[in-house]
């Protein structure tokens, strides 16, 4: 996770930030297979904070054939 911007409220936050997935396999070396933005909201109670929600915003998909066993397409909505 990278750049992460927090804005905290009165009792509730939002972040922003972006993700970069890499993985090596023994075939490959360490190349960057997916790419995109998180979006999330959290709550606060007398425990503490809590997610709320995450929105995942996948931009950029590399060739994942040796990291899935589906096709990422099947992902979009």
């Amino acid at each position: 996770m990278l750049n992460p911007i927090v804005e905290v409220g009165d009792g509730t936050a939002s972040a922003r930030s972006t993700f970069c997935v890499v993985q090596a396999t023994e075939q490959l070396p360490l190349p960057a297979i997916v790419v995109g933005r998180y979006r999330d909201t959290f709550g606060r109670d007398e425990h503490g904070w809590y997610f709320s929600s995450r929105r995942v915003d996948v931009e950029m998909v590399g060739d994942v054939s040796a990291h899935l066993l589906m096709d990422p397409g099947d992902l979009s909505g």
